[in-house]
């Protein structure tokens, strides 16, 4: 595997665990402000 090929499996584990916190944190506000 070449380190191109890892820095993009690393940007998208990074982009897709910021995406999880966001998801969660907006359902939290969500339930929260009901």
């Amino acid at each position: 595997m070449s380190t191109t090929q890892l820095r993009g499996v690393c940007n998208g584990f990074i982009s897709a665990s910021y995406f999880g916190i966001a998801l969660l944190a907006g359902t939290f506000l969500f339930i929260a402000l009901r």
